[in-house]
């Protein structure tokens, strides 16, 4: 005789060893497919879009000179970021940055 937790780890695993039709037939779907139409509408306007108002910010601050002495990001990098590593960006990321003495 099954026990009933033993018969529902049975069931529950050969759930999981079911393959999801839509995730094993073509190409991986974006989320963009699976929003409501209303955000998409938000999302495909660039006027609209929440977003694209922190990336002016940041293209800002990208070409801005810092006070004092220094140079913008966008002197070494360029002004549309052409010159950055993003690869590299991302390795240097788990290393701690190292604070400024004052």
């Amino acid at each position: 005789m099954i026990l009933p937790d033993k018969f529902l780890l049975l069931v529950s695993a050969l759930l999981l060893a079911l393959p999801a039709a839509d995730t094993t037939a073509g190409e991986p779907r974006s989320g963009y497919e699976y929003i409501k139409q209303c955000t998409r509408d938000m999302q495909d306007d660039d006027f609209e879009n929440p977003g694209m108002h922190t990336l002016e910010q940041g293209q800002q601050l990208f070409n801005m000179t810092p006070e004092g002495p220094g140079k913008s990001c966008a002197v070494c990098h360029g002004s549309e970021g052409d010159g950055l590593d993003v690869r590299r960006i991302a390795r240097n990321r788990s290393k701690p940055v190292p604070k400024k003495s004052t």
